[in-house]
């Protein structure tokens, strides 16, 4: 498609300036006094250094070496990193205004969330200014949090009473208060559950909410060099795309049944009928409510929940501390059976606790980055650049040991002595929530939520660690993905994968004039002067065989050179060219150039569409289609059943006399059962219809993304990181086909278990699972030549019988002299048969004109260089060359077709001798060589007969009162080349298919 060509150009384009724009960036940063910092490697900056958890990573480069003002270069972005308290209490106290922007993930940008997100607006922005207003007022204020006490301390007895019931049992505490606090929040909210305690299903919402905080946390090309987000190259942005659609329409429905509940005069008086007041006077808007409510589900939940898990694993590590607290409880509550939220004030050690729980183990160990909106900013006597990324590590700065005694030992007895320190943001030594403008807005539900729960597992329960562990086998180290949680080990792979593409694209300017300086050296074909990395790619624009034609024609000649990212690409476009091509070297021209998408699951090498024909498997299963599914015998013995599809075909346009019908999909679907028919007795769709029980619609999602730009096939070095994530696409709807192939194989295999005397079907399956037992080909290689058959074959057919009608409609004269031709032969023949096809020269020079001038696969699957010593027009093909047969201009050379772009069926009659079989090099719409197109005579029998059998049928006319010569006829190559207008034609009943009528 134009759009993803267009994509594809322009990341590649912009590859060939990061270099020079990282290189220009840090010139002028060292104009300004920076802080100190790693030295940037070209492109990617320091983003190597990050390795393992980010908050860890930035720690230790500030205490080894930079101090506690620190910059980074993270690809284009400039990033100023502060770890001090005395650091953050200039940033705060002096540039709060100036710091409270926000550095905007690119998945945030989804649906345009950041700008109506209170996380993501700037503070400056009217709309943040409202949003933080309301939820100060409305949703977190010291009147809206009394008004849901209730609904708060029903909420934790659920959760207590969930590990009620699985006393005695290792239960995940974690997992149990996340799904508790949700039900807390959503109660809150709109007064209903969304999950059962302890189990992970939340009717979408949870999942949904969970998935999209991910994907904002995950390594993203588009954050580090911002130039290119519109590319989205890893794809984030578009699978975020779907999760928001969900959150929204979730939160949408609740807000939607809470509007007709008030219009009945039902009010729950919860958070939802605060913001649906101020909704209903103006104040904000629907989406303001929405927005809202995601907001405070994605940030708080995770907040209250890991901070209590954290605490509660502290306290199991360090017994003697659990049992202060526990003092504590007893020695205040004094007997008490249900503990009340009002209690935690009375419960000062408690607190401790979980202070210190967040000074150790901060949820966010990382503040949201913050972004310089404007010059002027200096913190620690440096400059911190307008634009720039600001990074407090607050997991740095709260186990600063200036500020704190043996930093790194949980001590809750540090808050009793130092009681004045609190997490409201005044002492920046402990901002667990952060500071300033953007401090949390959910701390006042957080510092009551918090105490709460803890105080209740503790008072309900005595906790023991599972399996006999002791305290010191207890594993508290962090995870940092979206939030800092226990964990094992991190596991490094996403990180891994992003430095990976980051350093690649340092290499790919290298590379590239390497490759064109070892070019040179060789006498290539002319072509185009290619641009730095990307090559001629943008010179491709349109449909590629018009766009190479044009060069062939106006200037490089019939063998040209283009350089498509790091390959090499040699273009035949002449009958001369492609006859030397394969006659004097077909075998070093046979392998196959592999699209990358095509070796998801291993396909490629077990597919006899892409492996090299010197392979032994190739020449098997080429050796077996052509004997056993394709030979004159296996073709003649399935005629009946060509001939039976054939007649549903026909008979569909027979139901739809006089409308105007879609004659490509009717004959796409007819072929599609055709072919399902002859292999496996079955068919597969509805003619005319889309339906295919998923096998249809998976095949065509496949061969159309085979098709696509893909930055993995211009650069193979970048194949194992998959950049737009077309293989592991690919991998879900290979599975889905050879599930699909699989169960027709085992419902076939199993008819024949269970009674061996059973009537076998006759068709290709049968034919193949008897090589199978045999031992001659193996149960994959079955699946792969249906896959493949499938694949191939339908297209072909179906579309070249489009063009062929699209011709005759718009060449009256042809048509009528087509079907004087039929009556002439057919002497009122009431029923059409295949072999009748034979008989008709004139039909078949009209479907041979119609493969010449648009030929359903204008290039040919692109040909590989095995080896050196290829020659073709005098210019040296190097090995590992794309070789691209553009058979669309070879087929209109003026030096071999009269007027080539003419339709006159009538050349095919004057020569006869003109075949595509691969012998005749100015028509070979089935290739040539060793990679001759298989299914050629299934289609020479099946296509003659389709259109031979609607003509014989119905008189044709052009909808609408249409002309013959406004009937577009241009060309749209995506993954075939098909007509731009999808051809609709109107069948009606010839005389000599009076039995059609009657029936």
């Amino acid at each position: 498609m134009e759009r993803d060509a267009w994509l594809l150009c322009a990341a590649l384009a912009a590859a060939t300036v990061v270099y020079y724009l990282a290189c220009t960036t840090s010139r002028r940063a060292q104009r300004r006094r920076l802080p100190p910092g790693p030295t940037p490697l070209p492109v990617i900056g320091n983003v190597l250094s990050l390795r393992g958890n980010m908050h860890h990573a930035l720690a230790r480069l500030a205490r080894e070496r930079y101090g506690p003002v620190m910059a980074l270069k993270l690809g284009l972005v400039t990033a100023v990193v502060v770890s001090s308290p005395d650091a953050a209490r200039e940033a705060f106290t002096k540039h709060d205004r100036r710091l409270a922007a926000r550095a905007v993930p690119d998945t945030s940008r989804v649906r345009g969330f950041a700008d109506r997100s209170m996380i993501w607006l700037p503070s400056s922005d009217t709309r943040w200014k409202t949003l933080r207003g309301v939820v100060a007022t409305h949703v977190f204020s010291p009147r809206s949090i009394a008004a849901a006490r209730g609904v708060r301390e029903r909420k934790v007895r659920d959760i207590v009473g969930y590990f009620a019931a699985h006393v005695g049992e290792v239960v995940d505490v974690g997992e149990a208060v996340y799904s508790g606090v949700v039900n807390l929040v959503s109660n809150a909210f709109f007064s209903g559950d969304v999950v059962d305690v302890g189990e992970e299903s939340a009717h979408g919402l949870r999942e949904a909410v969970e998935d999209i905080i991910l994907a904002i946390a995950k390594p993203n090309v588009s954050d580090l060099f911002p130039f290119l987000r519109p590319l989205d190259l890893q794809g984030w942005r578009r699978w975020a795309e779907k999760r928001y659609d969900t959150v929204f329409d979730i939160l949408d429905n609740i807000t939607n049944s809470r509007l007709a509940d008030a219009s009945a005069g039902n009010h729950a008086g919860d958070f939802l009928d605060s913001l649906l007041g101020l909704m209903s006077y103006g104040k904000i808007a629907r989406d303001d409510v929405t927005t809202i409510m995601f907001d405070v589900f994605g940030a708080g939940t995770d907040t209250i929940a890991i901070t209590v898990q954290w605490a509660m694993a502290e306290l199991l590590r360090n017994p003697s501390i659990m049992a202060k607290a526990r003092t504590e409880m007893e020695d205040v509550l004094a007997g008490k059976k249900t503990i009340e939220e009002n209690d935690t004030e009375k419960l000062p050690y408690l607190r401790a606790v979980i202070k210190e729980a967040m000074r150790l183990h901060p949820v966010a160990p990382i503040l949201l980055p913050h972004q310089a909106a404007e010059d002027g900013v200096e913190i620690g006597g440096y400059a911190v650049p307008k634009g720039s990324t600001v990074i407090f590590n607050v997991w740095a700065i709260m186990r600063d040991p200036t500020a704190w005694e043996r930093p790194d030992e949980f001590m809750p007895e540090r808050f009793l002595q130092r009681a004045e320190v609190d997490f409201r943001g005044k002492d920046f030594e402990f901002m667990p929530f952060g500071a300033g403008r953007r401090l949390c807005p959910g701390l006042p539900m957080a510092e009551r939520v918090v105490p709460f729960i803890l105080a209740s597992l503790l008072h309900a329960f005595e906790w023991r660690l599972p399996d006999g562990m002791s305290a010191e086998e207890l594993d508290v180290s962090e995870k940092f993905t979206t939030a800092n949680v226990l964990t094992v080990p991190l596991k490094a792979r996403e990180a891994w994968l992003l430095c990976a593409v980051l350093a690649a694209a340092t290499v790919v300017y290298y590379l590239a004039c390497t490759t064109s300086r070892r070019a040179r050296r060789r006498r290539l074909p002319p072509g185009p002067t290619p641009l730095p990395v990307i090559g001629n790619v943008l010179g491709l624009r349109g449909n590629m065989h018009h766009a190479l034609a044009r060069l062939a024609r106006e200037r490089y000649g019939p063998v040209m050179t283009l350089k498509l990212g790091l390959v090499t690409a040699v273009v035949v476009s002449s009958p001369g060219a492609a006859r030397e091509a394969f006659t004097r070297h077909d075998r070093r021209l046979a392998a196959r150039t592999v699209p990358d998408i095509s070796r998801a699951r291993g396909l490629a090498g077990r597919s006899m569409i892409w492996l090299p024909s010197s392979d032994p498997r190739w020449k098997t299963l080429r050796g077996v289609v052509a004997a056993h599914v394709f030979s004159p015998r296996s073709l003649a013995a399935a005629r009946g059943v060509r001939e039976r599809k054939v007649r549903d075909i026909v008979g569909y346009f027979a139901v739809h006399p006089g409308e105007a019908v879609d004659v490509g999909e009717a004959v796409y679907g007819g072929v599609i059962n055709l072919v399902s028919n002859a292999f496996f007795s079955a068919d597969v769709v509805d003619v005319g219809k889309e339906s295919a029980h998923g096998l249809r619609k998976t095949v065509e999602d496949m061969i159309s993304a085979i098709a696509k730009p893909n930055v993995s096939d211009l650069f193979p070095f970048l194949r194992p990181l998959d950049l737009q994530g077309w293989r592991r696409w690919a991998e879900k709807r290979i599975d889905e086909i050879y599930g699909i192939l699989d169960d027709k194989i085992n419902s076939r295999l199993a008819d024949t278990d269970a009674d061996a005397s059973t009537k076998k079907h006759g068709d290709f399956l049968d034919s193949l699972l008897e090589l199978m037992s045999a031992g001659k080909i193996a149960r994959d290689d079955v699946t792969n030549i249906m896959f493949e058959v499938f694949g191939a074959g339908t297209d072909t057919i179906s579309i070249t019988v489009e063009w062929a009608m699209a011709e005759l409609l718009r060449n009256p004269s042809i048509m009528a002299k087509v079907r004087a031709e039929m009556d002439d032969v057919l002497a009122g023949k009431k029923t059409i048969e295949e072999n009748d096809t034979e008989k008709l020269p004139y039909l078949r020079a009209v479907i041979k004109e119609a493969m010449r001038l648009h030929p359903v696969a204008p290039i040919l699957l692109p040909h590989h260089t095995a080896e050196d010593g290829v020659e073709i027009g005098g210019y040296a093909v190097p090995k590992g060359s794309t070789v691209i047969f553009n058979v669309w201009a070879i087929m209109r050379d003026p030096t071999a077709w009269e007027r080539p772009d003419e339709f006159m069926p009538e050349r095919f009659l004057q020569r006869a001798e003109v075949d595509f079989r691969g012998k005749d090099f100015e028509f070979m719409p089935f290739g040539a060589g060793r990679r001759l197109c298989p299914g050629l005579p299934m289609a020479e029998r099946v296509v003659p007969f389709i259109l031979a059998s609607l003509l014989h049928a119905f008189e044709w006319r052009l909808p609408d009162g249409m002309s013959a010569e406004e009937l577009d006829v241009s060309e749209k190559f995506t993954t075939a080349n098909v007509l731009t207008v999808p051809l609709k034609a109107v069948p009606i009943l010839a005389s000599s298919a009076s039995e059609l009528q009657a029936s």
